[in-house]
């Protein structure tokens, strides 16, 4: 089992990016994070670089609740796994 850190009852902590920083300084290994908004941010590429320099995973994604019927929801996922095998494709 990998121990995973996430934001909930830490407060405000700033960005996805600091998360990230904040669980490989304290030795975890997946971050629960907006994983669409770290990709826009960075691309495929980049998110997936940042998450393997530090060492950490996605843990969880935020989902809407309906989030099979809304337009909003990303067609494409977006998973360490799933990202590395559109990057090396």
């Amino acid at each position: 089992m990998i121990r995973g850190l996430t934001c909930s009852g830490l407060g405000d902590i700033g960005t996805d990016e600091q998360l990230i920083k904040m669980a490989a300084d304290g030795g975890f290994g997946a971050v629960d994070i907006d994983a669409t908004g770290l990709v826009g941010r960075h691309g495929a590429a980049g998110a997936n670089e940042l998450l393997e320099w530090h060492g950490v995973k996605v843990g969880a994604v935020g989902l809407p609740v309906e989030w099979r019927a809304g337009a909003s929801f990303p067609k494409r996922c977006y998973c360490p796994r799933c990202l590395q095998i559109r990057l090396s494709n």
